[in-house]
């Protein structure tokens, strides 16, 4: 096995790719209706910057720093993942506070693991005079590549205290090229 299999962009390569293909777009015109020049260098750069950091299969300043969009006004939301493997399993963690079972979705397409979730909260309280109602809500979605030596049929997730554990066997065993270098004095 390659170790470049284990490097974070890698399994996030093609997140970038799916965002791109989510049926809401957002503009970068923001609330007002249009888009400073300001702005829209801004954008322009930052999107510069997005397609060089990815032609080499890294991820964006953006993506790593949850960089607030120009004009849209919203930070995106993106749980933080970590992604590691044995030589029996790959491992991904997902830190979901607040998310429950039923808000959260685990989709395998193809050579592609989609984590999603939206979440909504609605708290109404009437008392001595008054009426108030607090709503919530958020979702967001992560996509990860799925390694070619996964077994995708024995794929397992668990939700414990908010953190989501999703676990991939491997299909066969990795195999190890090491070898002890003598020191010479």
């Amino acid at each position: 096995m390659s170790i470049t299999k284990l490097n974070p962009w890698n399994w996030f390569k093609k997140e970038s790719e799916h965002e791109r293909t989510l049926p809401i777009k957002q503009t970068e015109q923001g609330v007002r209706g249009y888009a400073s020049p300001i702005d829209r260098f801004h954008a322009d750069f930052d999107r510069m910057v997005d397609s060089m950091f990815s032609d080499f299969g890294m991820p964006s300043p953006r993506q790593l720093f949850n960089k607030v969009d120009p004009g849209s006004g919203k930070t995106p939301i993106k749980p933080n993942v970590d992604v590691y493997g044995t030589d029996k399993e790959y491992v991904i963690e997902a830190e979901l506070p607040g998310i429950e079972e039923k808000d959260l979705s685990i989709e395998l397409k193809d050579d592609v693991l989609i984590l999603s979730a939206e979440m909504k909260h609605e708290e109404k309280t009437e008392e001595k005079g008054y009426y108030r109602v607090e709503r919530s809500y958020g979702s967001f979605r992560r996509v990860l590549n799925v390694p070619e030596d996964a077994d995708k049929d024995n794929i397992t997730a668990r939700l414990n205290k908010g953190i989501l554990k999703v676990t991939m066997p491997r299909t066969k065993a990795v195999e190890s090229n090491s070898r002890k270098i003598a020191i010479e004095s």
